[in-house]
C-alpha cells in the first residue's frame, strides 16, 4: 500500500512540476507596455518572436521600431543572459522619438535578468533598474468561428470569419468579417491583457436572414464587442465576456 501512495503523490509532483514549467516563451508578441525605473511610458508598435534552437538557447527577433533585428539568449529557470553583441539589427534610420525608443527597446531586452509569462503577458524583467518590458500574443491575421458558448451552453454555429490587423496605434487593433449574415468592423485596444472596447464600437451592415441566424449574429457581436478578457493558446484565440461567462473561439 504504502509503494502506491508513493507512485501516486510521484505522479501527481510530476504533473505538478510540468505545469509549473509550460508557461511557454516561444512565440509571436506584440509590445504593450514598458516600465523604465518604475515609471511606465509611451510605447510603439513593436515586435518580437522567440524560438527554442536547443536546450535552453532560443533565438530571437522582430521590428524594434524602425528596424528588425535578430539575437540569441539563454533561458533557463526564469533567468536570461543575453550577450549584446550577438544582437544584430539593420540600419534604417527613422524619427528621433521613434530611434530613442528601439535603442530602449533593444536594451530593455538584453539587459533584463528575469523573463516569465503571467495571465497570457510575456514580462521582460531587470529588477536592478525597476524595468520592464510586456508583451501580448500577436493574434492579428485571419480566423474562422470555432466555437461559441453562452454560459456554458455551446450554441449551434452559423459561418462567420474574423480578420484582426495592427493599427497605427499601440495595442490596438481593427477588427473586421462577417458574423453570420451582415459584415461588421470596429477596433479594440489591449492593456495588460484585457481588453477595452469603445461603446458602440462595433458597426455593421444591416441585411436581414434567418430568426437562427440572426439571433447567432447578436450573441456573436455582443461577446466580441463586450469580451474583456482573451487567451491564445494552441493557435485558438478566445474572447470571453466574463459578466456571463460567455466564451467565443477562433481558430487558424
Amino acid at each position: 500500500m504504502k509503494k502506491i501512495v508513493f507512485l501516486i503523490l510521484g505522479v501527481m509532483m510530476f504533473f505538478s512540476c510540468k505545469g509549473k514549467s509550460s508557461q511557454d516563451v516561444q512565440g509571436s508578441w506584440i509590445t504593450s507596455k514598458v516600465v523604465v525605473d518604475g515609471s511606465q511610458i509611451q510605447i510603439f508598435n513593436s515586435t518580437l518572436e522567440i524560438s527554442q534552437t536547443e536546450k535552453n538557447i532560443y533565438k530571437v527577433s522582430g521590428n524594434a521600431g524602425i528596424n528588425r533585428f535578430s539575437g540569441e539568449m539563454q533561458i533557463e529557470k526564469g533567468k536570461i543572459t543575453s550577450e549584446k553583441e550577438r544582437f544584430l539589427k539593420t540600419l534604417m534610420a527613422g524619427e528621433e522619438h521613434l530611434q530613442e525608443f528601439e535603442n530602449l527597446f533593444l536594451s530593455l531586452i538584453t539587459d533584463a535578468q528575469k523573463i516569465e509569462v503571467k495571465d497570457g503577458i510575456l514580462i521582460f524583467k531587470n529588477p536592478a533598474s525597476k524595468s520592464e518590458i510586456h508583451f501580448m500574443p500577436d493574434i492579428t491575421g485571419s480566423w474562422k468561428i470555432s466555437s461559441l458558448f453562452k454560459g456554458s451552453v455551446a450554441q449551434e454555429i452559423v459561418v462567420s470569419d474574423l480578420e484582426i490587423k495592427f493599427t497605427e496605434q499601440p495595442c490596438v487593433f481593427s477588427f473586421s468579417g462577417t458574423s453570420g449574415v451582415n459584415r461588421f468592423f470596429g477596433n479594440v485596444s489591449f492593456k495588460d491583457g484585457k481588453i477595452y472596447s469603445p461603446e458602440n464600437g462595433f458597426a455593421t451592415t444591416r441585411m436581414l436572414g434567418s430568426p437562427e441566424a440572426m439571433a447567432f449574429e447578436e450573441l456573436f457581436i455582443d461577446i466580441l464587442s463586450n469580451a474583456d478578457k482573451f487567451s491564445l493558446k494552441d493557435n485558438l484565440l478566445s474572447f470571453e465576456k466574463s459578466i456571463d461567462k460567455s466564451v467565443l473561439t477562433f481558430s487558424k
